[in-house]
C-alpha cells in the first residue's frame, strides 16, 4: 500500500534538475566555504598521498605500512597532477588549483555522484520521481556527510562505493511485474536455450564486476568485508525448483547457489588480491585489510573506557581518551625497545596490532559484564541522534549548541520514520514481494555496518555508509504511515 502511494508513472524531470541544482551548491558552499578544514590530517590520509607522490611508497618515507587501506590516498596522490607545483610552468600552475581545493573538488565530484545514485536506487525501488528526489535530497543535506566531506577522511570516498555497490546489486536483481528477478529470467526461457545461456553469462559478468567494486570498497574501508560476507550468504540461498522446472538437479545446484558464490568471489579476490600479494612481499602475511584492527578493537574494549563506563551520565558526556593513549604509547615503546635491533617498522607494527588485539580480549575475559555493558552503548552511539558536545559543553557556544540540536532533529525525524518504515516492511513484504530484493540488499549493507561495530570502536561517523539507505526507509515509513491513517484515497492510480 505504501509502495502504490510512491509509484507514479508521471515524472517530472525538473525535480531532478532541482535536486541536481541544489546539492551542487549545498555541497560545494560547504567544501568551498572553509579549505582550511582540510589542513588537517586525523588520519593520516593526507601525508600517505604525499609520501605515495614523492616516494612512490605507501607508508613512510621508503618504510611501508598497511596500517590505513591504501585506496583513498592512492586516489588522492592522483590529485597532485592538477595541483599548483614549483617545478610546473607559470602557465600550468595559473590554471591548477591549491592542494586543499583539489580535495574539496575531488570530495565535491563523490558527493554529486552519491546524490544521483540515491536518487536511482529510489527509482529502482518503485519510488516516484518525487519520493526519488526527497530522498537523495536527505542525503545532500545528511550532517554526517556535509561535516565528513570536509575532512581528508574516508567517509566520502566509501559514502560513493556503498551508493555505487547498491545500485548495481538492486539494479541486478530488480523485480519486474511478474516477480521474477533478472537472475531467474536469465534461465526462464527453456525454449531458447542459447539465449537462456547468454542471459547467463550476463548475469555472471555483472556478479564478477560487483565483486570487483565491493572489493575496491573493502580497499576504501575494510568494514565493506562484511557486506561481501553477507551478500555471499545471500547468494548461497537456493531458489525454488519449481521455477526452472526444466533444468537437472545438477544444472541448478550449479548455477544457483554455487556457481554464484563462486562467480562473486572471484571478482571480490581480484582488487584484493593486488593489496594482499603486495603485504605478502612487505610483511610475509598477505594481509587483505589493514593492521589497524588491533587498535580499534583495543580502543573500544579497555579498562580506562569501561570505567568510564560506570560513571555516571555516560550517554550526555564524551569518553576522553587522553589516558588511554598515553598508556598505548608508553607501551608501545616498551614492547618496541624488547625488539632485536635492526628489525624492520612492519615487525613493529605486526608486533603492535597483535598487542592490541591480545590486550583487548584479555581486558573482556578479564570484565565480561563490561563487555557486554560496553556492546549496548555502542549500539547506542552508532544510532545516537544528537553529536555530543566537543570538547567542552561548558565552553559550547550557543550557536554550536543551537546546532547539535538541529542535528538531533533532522535525525529524530529521519531514524524515526526509517523505523516505521522497517515496520511496515515487515507487514508489506510478502504482499509486495516484488519489492524484497530492493531492501534485503540495504538492510545487509547496514547489518555490515552494525555487526563489526559491536566490538570494534563506533561513533556517529561510522554510520556513514548506510545513511545513502536509511531515505529510502524514511519515505517509505511516510508513505507507509499515510495510507495507514487514512489520509490519502486509497485508489492506487493516484
Amino acid at each position: 500500500m505504501a509502495t502504490q502511494t510512491l509509484n507514479n508513472k508521471n515524472t517530472n524531470h525538473s525535480c531532478f534538475v532541482f535536486l541536481i541544482l541544489f546539492a551542487l551548491f549545498v555541497r560545494g558552499s560547504v567544501l568551498f566555504s572553509h579549505l582550511e578544514t582540510f589542513d588537517a590530517d586525523p588520519d593520516d590520509y593526507g601525508r600517505l598521498a604525499e609520501n605515495l607522490s614523492i616516494f612512490h611508497v605507501f607508508g613512510s618515507e621508503e618504510n611501508p605500512t598497511a596500517f590505513r587501506p591504501p585506496l583513498y590516498p592512492y586516489f588522492l596522490s592522483l590529485l597532485t597532477f592538477l595541483q599548483i607545483n614549483p617545478d610546473k610552468s607559470d602557465f600550468l600552475n595559473s590554471i591548477l588549483l591549491s592542494r586543499n581545493a583539489t580535495i574539496a573538488l575531488f570530495h565535491w565530484i563523490l558527493g554529486l555522484l552519491t546524490v544521483f545514485l540515491v536518487y536511482r536506487i529510489a527509482l529502482e525501488c518503485h519510488f516516484t520521481e518525487k519520493a526519488a528526489c526527497c530522498a537523495a535530497f536527505l542525503v545532500a543535506v545528511d550532517p554526517i556527510l556535509l561535516q565528513q566531506s570536509r575532512l581528508v577522511m574516508t567517509e566520502t570516498f566509501a559514502v560513493f562505493w556503498a551508493a555505487l555497490i547498491l545500485f548495481f546489486i538492486i539494479k541486478l536483481h530488480s523485480v519486474p511485474k511478474n516477480n521474477l528477478s533478472v537472475a531467474d529470467l536469465s534461465f526462464s526461457n527453456q525454449n531458447r536455450n542459447w539465449n537462456s545461456w547468454q542471459n547467463g553469462i550476463r548475469y555472471s559478468i555483472s556478479l564478477v564486476m560487483i565483486g570487483i567494486l565491493l572489493g575496491l570498497s573493502v580497499l576504501c574501508r575494510p568494514t565493506f568485508l562484511a557486506f561481501a560476507g553477507l551478500l555471499t550468504l545471500y547468494l548461497a540461498i537456493p531458489l525454488s525448483s519449481t521455477q526452472f522446472p526444466k533444468l537437472k538437479p545438477s544444472q541448478r545446484f550449479i548455477l544457483f547457489p554455487f556457481g554464484k558464490i563462486i562467480i562473486f568471489l572471484i571478482g571480490l579476490a581480484i582488487p584484493l588480491s593486488f593489496w594482499a600479494i603486495r603485504n605478502e612481499k612487505v610483511f610475509q602475511r598477505p594481509i587483505i585489510t589493514t593492521t589497524h584492527s588491533g587498535y580499534t578493537f583495543f580502543l573500544a574494549n579497555n579498562d580506562d573506557l569501561y570505567d568510564y563506563y560506570h560513571e555516571s551520565r555516560p550517554w550526555l558526556s564524551l569518553w576522553d581518551p587522553t589516558t588511554f593513549h598515553d598508556n598505548w604509547s608508553q607501551t608501545i615503546s616498551v614492547h618496541k625497545s624488547s625488539l632485536k635491533d635492526g628489525s624492520k617498522q612492519t615487525e613493529q607494527e605486526l608486533l603492535q596490532d597483535s598487542w592490541a588485539q591480545n590486550a583487548a580480549w584479555d581486558v573482556i575475559e578479564r570484565r565480561p559484564g563490561d563487555f557486554v555493558t560496553s556492546i549496548v552503548y555502542r549500539i547506542g552511539n552508532l544510532w545516537q541522534f544528537l553529536p555530543y558536545a566537543v570538547p567542552d559543553p561548558q565552553t559550547e557556544s550557543q550557536t554550536t549548541r543551537w546546532i547539535r540540536y538541529a542535528i538531533g532533529l533532522f535525525y529524530l525525524f529521519e531514524l524515526g520514520f526509517a523505523l516505521i518504515g522497517t515496520l511496515g516492511l515487515a507487514f508489506s513484504i510478502e504482499k509486495n514481494n516484488n519489492q524484497s530484493p530492493c531492501w534485503i540488499f540495504g538492510f545487509l549493507l547496514i547489518l555490515s555496518i552494525q555487526i563489526p561495530h559491536l566490538i570494534f570502536w563506533t561513533n556517529m561517523r561510522m554510520r556513514a555508509p548506510f545513511m545513502i539507505f536509511i531515505p529510502l526507509l524514511t519515505l517509505y515509513g511516510i508513505g507507509w504511515l499515510y495510507a495507514k491513517t487514512g489520509l490519502r484515497n486509497k485508489n492506487p492510480d493516484r
